[in-house]
């Protein structure tokens, strides 16, 4: 039986320095080639889905936490915020005096403020600024009034908790805890309410004409609740969130004890 099998990136896929383990690429391409399919499933725009990533192999993209579809090299699904949307979203932010990053299949978009603070998380994280492919890969501006087809926000740092964010917003988003503590307290990834990582699951099963029993899951932190859910099989990394646990069939090691391999693995076997 076919399986779809999908994969989040950060803490799933790859490590905290961005690597991808060798034993994780190995399980991909024996899954794929034994005929299951096996997908991206990421909070990251398709701006911030490198190459190094994708070399295992996958056979389609789900990006910016379901907002964006990409399979066989097509786009199938696109959704972003409307220009006032994101407008307000960066008026009730800038008001605040919150850092945030606007995120586009483009690029990323930072004030200066928070692309200096983005540069201390990366040095504590033991990341090089001068090499790192996220980090280089962020646009600094300070107008955002030329910025449009924003698909997410994320922002850092605040005393405002994310249930009085969620009220200022109202009920058109959702707002995804973070769970990075070098993000500071509070901080949170703004979606368009309903776009999901499992609706964007449903897109990818409704053109290949799969079926939910078929689907398999791995993921690590909040943004993956609701993929974990929808699918058949739902794994959780040994680095996962508390939250995600209680939603896992099975809880693989951390991503630094190939844990992603023994995911793959117990799904295959299943």
């Amino acid at each position: 039986m076919r399986k779809y099998i999908f994969i989040d990136i950060d803490g799933t896929l790859i490590d905290r320095h961005g690597k991808v383990p060798e034993s994780a690429a190995a399980a991909i391409k024996k899954a794929r080639a034994e005929g299951h399919r096996v997908f991206i499933a990421t909070g990251r725009s398709r701006c911030e889905i490198f190459d190094a990533y994708l070399a295992p192999g996958f056979d389609g993209i789900i990006g910016a936490a379901g907002g964006y579809v990409e399979v066989e090299g097509k786009v199938i699904e696109n959704t972003s915020m409307t220009k006032e949307e994101s407008d307000r979203i960066i008026s009730i932010l800038e008001e605040n005096n919150i850092k945030f990053s606007a995120e586009t299949d483009r690029a990323v978009y930072n004030s200066g403020e928070t692309q200096e603070f983005l540069k201390n998380v990366f040095i504590s994280l033991g990341r090089d600024v001068k090499t790192d492919m996220f980090y280089n890969l962020m646009t600094r501006t300070e107008n955002f009034d030329s910025i449009e087809g924003i698909n997410k926000i994320l922002y850092y740092d605040t005393d405002i908790t994310v249930d009085e964010m969620r009220q200022r917003l109202g009920d058109r988003y959702t707002i995804i805890p973070s769970t990075i503590k070098e993000f500071g307290n509070n901080g949170g990834e703004i979606n368009i309410k309903d776009v999901t990582k499992a609706r964007g699951i449903e897109k990818i099963l409704e053109y290949f004409g799969g079926s939910a029993e078929d689907t398999a899951a791995v993921g690590d932190s909040d943004n993956d609740i609701e993929m974990l859910k929808i699918a058949n099989t739902a794994v959780a990394m040994g680095n996962s969130s508390k939250n995600l646990i209680k939603y896992a069939d099975f809880v693989t090691d951390d991503v630094n004890e190939d844990g992603l391999s023994k995911a793959i693995y117990y799904i295959l076997n299943k």
